[in-house]
């Protein structure tokens, strides 16, 4: 049977401004993944089917979705500074937490946000800056380029890397640089012969059923 989903089209406002986002609410629906595409590493609207198949996969699991289209305006994502502004992008996706624990179908879900490419730079920074309240963080192909630390952050909370085998630099950089649970709850997951976009035949497939089995083993 295929389960009831609760569909709504939502402006939330951050700051002077509105972002577009699609909200997601399957019947009994406990959990909700937020999910934000990297800025600078855009693959056209590659990224956007990504994430959309995965929303659909998760909404079969009872899993919530609010999927961001961008965290800048039309007119912003003309203007290249943008691209690389952590710090504006650090405060409105903490405003866009803020929004979904301030209503009253969100408030109680446990919150994990799922960021791509250099979109996981603004998700940390979110959280040990803003202190964003979050129950768990997925990287996909995650960039830790903007972010300062040596291997000495810690974020208290699991978070789960998700990479292709072929991209070995940000492999190696990410493994090096930050994202050390303090209870050790990081797990890292390679899906073998695939790049970091996933484009090979059935290896996003192969990526999102890691995702929903490491989300399916959290706690309700």
């Amino acid at each position: 049977m295929k389960t009831k989903v609760e569909s709504s089209q939502l402006t939330i406002p951050v700051h002077l401004v509105s972002i577009s986002a699609r909200l997601d609410l399957p019947v009994g629906a406990k959990k909700l993944v937020l999910l934000v595409e990297g800025v600078s590493e855009r693959l056209g609207n590659l990224a956007n089917v990504h994430f959309s198949k995965l929303c659909e996969k998760l909404h079969s699991r009872n899993i919530a979705t609010l999927q961001v289209e961008s965290l800048l305006t039309i007119q912003e994502r003309s203007i290249s500074f943008n691209r690389v502004d952590t710090i504006l992008l650090r405060d409105r996706l903490f405003s866009v937490v803020a929004w979904l624990r301030a209503q009253n179908k969100t408030k109680n879900f446990r919150l994990f946000c799922c960021a791509s490419y250099d979109a996981v730079a603004y998700v940390v920074k979110a959280v040990l800056e803003k202190k964003m309240d979050l129950d768990g963080i997925i990287s996909v192909s995650g960039n830790p380029d903007g972010l300062d630390g040596d291997g000495s952050i810690r974020l208290a909370m699991p978070v789960l890397l998700i990479y292709g085998g072929f991209d070995v630099r940000r492999i190696k950089k990410m493994e090096k640089s930050l994202l050390r649970p303090v209870r050790n709850e990081r797990d890292l997951e390679i899906v073998q012969l695939s790049s970091g976009s996933f484009t090979e035949e059935k290896k996003w497939e192969q990526a999102m059923d890691k995702i929903q089995l490491w989300l399916d083993h959290i706690d309700p």
